[in-house]
């Protein structure tokens, strides 16, 4: 028993995490206790703390709410602890102990940050060995473990980085739809999709995975693969409406406000078309 868990890709995969977890989290304090060390960071706690004291109305729309309402949640864990322990009575005096110390803010979305990137890693490792095989997901997991840019965003509180693990598992999902075409996985691609999307807008790429799966599906010529268009259509239905659900669970005021909603979005758009 004990040799079938410690089988020698468990065991590389289990140093792979490892040393991914070494890394993120190692100098997770950098910059503080100054604000913007990493710009954009108090563009995602600043709302989160305001929807902790109940304005959780967004100012703009320049970032889908998805993470700020789950930093929100994180935040709300963080002061009953504080006030379990006396040192904040209640929400409003915690929130205003950001302007004297940052630190348990930022130490929240960055934390959340880190262990999202790790389960990335674990993330790239299954997706490559359902693709391959296990010696390419573990590569394929060691290089992401590495990654200089996936390192270093995971040691910050903004959106890149689990907008990242939401499209892994998103694209996951896709995969083993792909392989076994049940619905429940079309809508549980199409739930992480919209997620993903919530957390940045540009996370809606996610997609494109399901169209090349879908289409993957219909080409194939053998008999004992081929999937009727019916089910296909189906399942990217539901994974369209799936994601729709996801997406306005977790960015509700774009109900309320779509015209601002698409103003803002579009004044994004022109903004990232120009040079900086």
């Amino acid at each position: 028993t004990m040799r079938r868990v410690f089988t020698t890709e468990r065991v590389v995969l289990l140093l792979v995490l490892t040393l991914a977890a070494a890394l993120r989290l190692h100098g997770l304090s950098f910059g503080l206790p100054f604000a913007h060390a990493r710009p954009d960071e108090t563009a995602v706690a600043g709302p989160a703390v305001l929807c902790l004291i109940g304005q959780c109305r967004p100012v703009d729309f320049i970032y889908p709410t998805g993470f700020i309402y789950v930093l929100t949640l994180a935040y709300l864990g963080v002061f009953l602890v504080r006030w379990v322990a006396g040192v904040s009575p209640d929400l409003a005096s915690f929130a205003e102990s950001r302007r004297v110390d940052l630190a348990p803010f930022f130490l929240t979305s960055r934390a959340i940050s880190a262990i999202v990137g790790i389960a990335t890693v674990y993330g790239v490792d299954r997706i490559g060995r359902l693709l391959w095989s296990p010696a390419a997901g573990l590569v394929s997991a060691g290089y992401l473990a590495v990654s200089l840019l996936h390192v270093r965003d995971s040691h910050f509180g903004t959106l890149d980085v689990t907008m990242t693990g939401l499209i892994v598992l998103a694209t996951l999902y896709v995969l083993r739809w792909q392989q076994t075409p049940r619905h429940g996985l079309a809508i549980a691609a199409g739930l992480v999709g919209g997620a993903a999307t919530s957390t940045k807008y540009n996370g809606l790429g996610v997609a494109l995975p399901f169209l090349v799966a879908a289409a993957s599906l219909l080409a194939v010529p053998r008999p004992t693969r081929r999937v009727r268009p019916s089910t296909v259509a189906i399942a990217a239905a539901l994974a369209a409406a799936a994601g729709v659900v996801a997406f306005l669970a977790l960015t509700p005021f774009v109900l309320v406000e779509a015209e601002r909603f698409l103003r803002d979005v579009t004044a994004r758009g022109d903004g990232l078309a120009q040079p900086h």
